[in-house]
């Protein structure tokens, strides 16, 4: 009988009984001559394999699809329905054979990966090779994902009604908290949903990303009940203190009524008369119990406040760092709402009696005509390297879901390369940025006293992260920045190796030098759009680069927001968003070209 008969004729049988079945099989095999059953799985380059791996080993070489995918979907179901799940050591194996079959070297890295790699039977394209209707469903629990669905159609529905300049953010999730069958299940439900109704254009999919952001919000929502298990211990320790007030006062002069609560504190605490010592005894008792509480009350506070730090840290670091420099402090800020908004208006309004002068010299660099290099590799990979957790924009979209939701990918990625291409310009959400008026000082009086940070929705830093990235390699290669310039290089950090430069010039002549430091106010807002567009125009930069930022400078407005609510819209004719990984890069440019 062959391993394979063994093994069907007692599919249930016990791993013991399988491993006995096989030692004897080996046995009997080699003393009549004949092949060792462990090249079952093809030539093994394991000779010799752990008894508990040898079912498993059987498993393997049942399965005799040639396409990788297939192959190695199939062993890894087949030992999961025999053995519940892959043995220990049973990934190892599984390569071995993997590479031994198909002549390969792969890791059980990459061996794993396969299982998410959808077979691709009609030379179908890249746009979908993560397959989340195959490989997704199968791993969520069939209620979650009812439960899942139900509630995203919902949010489809609903948010029909709500602007995406309008939208609020969710709750940030701390690692610790995060429910991910929720998440994978939210996942399968897109990939679904875009199969009847893919998306058309970049607002869909934003609409998309917060609907699956707000299911898994109001899935994961708990109803916390608020216990008093601190103020009950509080209200102990009074009522300990306040019978280690009686028990001390016992041998003094008190009333007939408080040497009866008096006994009865101490009887309560076994108190016998005929003993020496027991007031002491007690007195000590109380004291004790009274400190054992304290401590509890201690370790609850600091392990709270340890949570709550750990959790800033992981989703605003900022604000971390803020706290522990005792910064984090309120301000008051008592400007009218409507001076603010008009003072704002005033500094980012378009200069009328002040055109630029045409002193930018022409860069022939020979990449004016050059086509877009973005392609879709490069998308998925600035994707990756999206951070989780900055502040969202208007649309309330958290770059954590944007890289979670695996399904809407190859839709992003073609999306973004229309935008870039200059196929099409999304709505007036896209370029319009959220900006908190933070006051400079503890007491603000004046607009002049607020900074302004301007938080972009997501989707459009990661369409100018993409552009930002191919338009420092063109300024490298070409060298267009002076090298004086040191605030938007790579690898570079600006200020300190500027003073680093400063000491050593300094050093060469004695320290006989003074240096001055300028600057500039409202650097970034007094930015002129002609001059930025006249310097685009006159680098030699590619063209594609140059209609898109113009695209963007034409199209941006700010949502100005005081004291947590919002005064009202304002539209940039002058100055750069400091939103971006791009502002810096165009602010370098606009005043350091050559």
């Amino acid at each position: 009988m062959s391993v394979f008969t063994s093994l069907q004729a007692n599919p249930e049988g016990s791993l013991t009984k399988d491993i006995r079945d096989n030692q004897q099989l080996l046995v009997r095999s080699k003393s009549s001559g004949l092949h060792d059953p462990h090249e079952i799985c093809g030539n093994s380059p394991t000779e010799h394999v752990s008894p508990h791996l040898i079912p498993l080993k059987s498993v393997i070489g049942e399965e005799h699809s040639n396409d990788k995918v297939k192959w190695i979907s199939g062993v890894v179901e087949s030992a999961k329905r025999r053995f519940g799940r892959i043995p220990r050591g049973g990934w190892r194996l599984i390569a071995e054979c993997f590479n031994v079959r198909f002549l390969t070297q792969k890791s059980v890295s990459d061996v794993k990966n396969l299982l998410n790699v959808k077979p691709c039977s009609n030379g179908c394209g890249s746009r979908n090779n993560v397959d989340t209707s195959d490989y997704l469903l199968p791993k969520t629990e069939i209620s979650i994902y009812g439960k899942c669905k139900e509630e995203f159609n919902l949010q489809i529905q609903e948010l029909k009604s709500i602007p995406r300049n309008a939208r609020m953010p969710t709750k940030k999730i701390p690692y610790k908290l995060l429910k991910t069958d929720v998440l994978v299940a939210i996942n399968a439900v897109i990939s679904n949903y875009i199969l009847s109704s893919p998306p058309a254009s970049i607002n869909e999919i934003t609409d998309i990303i917060y609907a699956g952001q707000c299911s898994y919000e109001n899935i994961t929502r708990q109803s916390l009940t608020k216990s008093t298990w601190l103020e009950d211990t509080e209200r102990k320790i009074s009522k300990l203190r306040e019978n280690l007030t009686f028990v001390n006062k016992f041998n003094g002069q008190q009333s007939k009524d408080e040497k009866e609560k008096t006994l009865n504190i101490l009887c309560s605490f076994g108190y016998k008369k005929s003993r020496k010592g027991e007031l002491a005894r007690v007195s000590s008792l109380i004291e004790d119990r009274v400190k054992i509480m304290e401590k509890k009350i201690s370790t609850y506070r600091s392990r709270k406040s340890f949570r709550q730090d750990n959790f800033c840290f992981e989703l605003n670091r900022r604000r971390f760092y803020r706290r522990l420099n005792c910064e984090n402090k309120d301000s008051d800020c008592q400007v009218p709402e409507d001076k603010c908004l008009s003072f704002w208006k005033g500094v980012w309004k378009k200069e009328e009696n002040r055109a630029p002068k045409a002193i930018v010299g022409k860069h022939i660099t020979g990449a004016e005509q050059l086509p877009s290099d973005v392609k879709t590799d490069f998308i998925k990979n600035v994707i990756q390297c999206v951070p989780n957790w900055k502040a969202a924009g208007c649309d309330g979209v958290y770059g954590f879901f944007i890289k979670k939701f695996e399904a809407l990918h190859g839709h992003l990625c073609d999306e973004i390369l229309k935008i870039v291409n200059g196929g099409y310009s999304p709505a007036e959400w896209f370029y319009t940025g959220v900006t908190y008026l933070i006051p400079k000082n503890e007491k603000c009086h004046s607009p002049n006293d607020l900074r302004p940070i301007t938080c972009m929705p997501i989707l459009y830093k990661l369409v100018t992260k993409c552009v930002n990235t191919k338009l420092t390699d063109y300024i490298e290669a070409f060298n267009l920045i002076s090298d004086n310039q040191l605030g938007a290089r790579r690898q570079c950090q600006g200020a300190k190796e500027q003073a680093l430069i400063n000491q050593c010039v300094n050093s060469e002549y004695g320290n006989n030098l003074f240096a001055t430091w300028i600057d500039v106010r409202k650097a970034f807002d007094s930015v002129n759009h002609e001059f930025l567009c006249q310097v685009l125009d006159q680098s030699g930069i590619p063209n594609w680069i140059t209609n898109f930022v113009k695209t963007l400078i034409k199209n941006w407005n700010v949502i100005l927001t005081l004291n947590n609510k919002r005064i009202g819209t304002v539209k940039l004719e002058r100055g750069i968003l400091q939103g971006d990984s791009l502002s810096t890069t165009l602010h370098s440019g606009n005043g350091s070209v050559k």
